[in-house]
């Protein structure tokens, strides 16, 4: 049984390092393998982030972070919350829990 997220949930810190490092969501989208308003309705909440997704995001945010010098950025830094509720078929799981999940 597909557990469905309890909210959803503007990524607002997500979309200020992605502007941050000059990307667009176009980027994203291309990034992910997805449309662009795809996308722009997951960044905005309409939608909800796989893990996988976020994962990548992530990857990709850090090499730009390390290219400019600056310091790593965590998952919680970049979902604003120390929960994740966005995540597609995972409810209130945070960044550690995926991490060992992923493991």
């Amino acid at each position: 049984m597909e557990m469905k997220p309890i909210k959803r949930k503007k990524f607002t810190k997500l979309q200020l390092y992605r502007k941050r490092y000059g990307l667009k969501q176009k980027h994203m989208a291309i990034l992910l393998g997805i449309k662009e308003n795809t996308y722009s309705h997951k960044e905005i909440g309409l939608s909800s982030f796989k893990v996988e997704e976020i994962l990548l995001i992530h990857e990709a945010l850090n090499k730009l972070a390390k290219r400019a010098g600056d310091s790593p950025i965590t998952l919680d830094d970049m979902l604003l919350d120390k929960w994740i509720s966005n995540i597609k078929g995972l409810v209130t799981l945070n960044s550690s829990h995926i991490l060992q999940i992923l493991s």
